[in-house]
């Protein structure tokens, strides 16, 4: 018994050779197109990746330089108010230590004062035919006018 074996072909068009070339040339030249893509892909990913680390070290530069010129900036006006802080301090204990010596002195001049203020009263208290203009009553004057000065100059300051 010999049988035969029934040989089917595929139900495929067949290509010619010239159709099989144009697809291989095509897509020949579409992995081209798409390497080239791929390529031009990758280069621009690269200079964007470049341009970004230039801009990031740049701006990292520029923001450090203007927080040191800051940082110097106010430790700089930081000094000057520390300064003008101690100056004002000892401007301050000058001025304290001045007014202690002034009310000495006014407590100094009291008695004096005192004593002129007497003087002048009794002087007053003269009659007519007594009142003279001397050298005297003279330096009395001065000495309230100094008084009435010097208090009103204390008490001002």
């Amino acid at each position: 018994m010999d049988a035969s074996i029934p040989v089917f072909e595929k139900p495929h068009p067949r290509l010619s050779v010239l159709d099989w070339t144009r697809n291989i040339q095509t897509l020949q030249n579409e992995a081209r197109i798409r390497r080239f893509e791929s390529y031009e892909l990758r280069q621009r990913a690269n200079q964007l990746r470049n341009e970004t680390a230039v801009t990031t070290v740049w701006d990292n530069f520029v923001n450090n330089e203007l927080l040191r010129d800051r940082i110097f900036d106010v430790e700089s006006w930081r000094e000057k108010q520390r300064f003008t802080r101690e100056c004002v301090r000892d401007e301050t204990q000058a001025l304290r230590e001045q007014k202690n010596s002034t009310e000495l002195m006014l407590e100094w001049l009291q008695v004096p004062l005192a004593v002129a203020a007497q003087c002048r009263a009794q002087r007053d208290q003269r009659v007519p035919p007594e009142l003279t203009r001397d050298q005297l009553g003279e330096e009395l004057n001065k000495v309230a006018l100094f008084s009435v000065r010097a208090r009103f100059h204390v008490y001002h300051l």
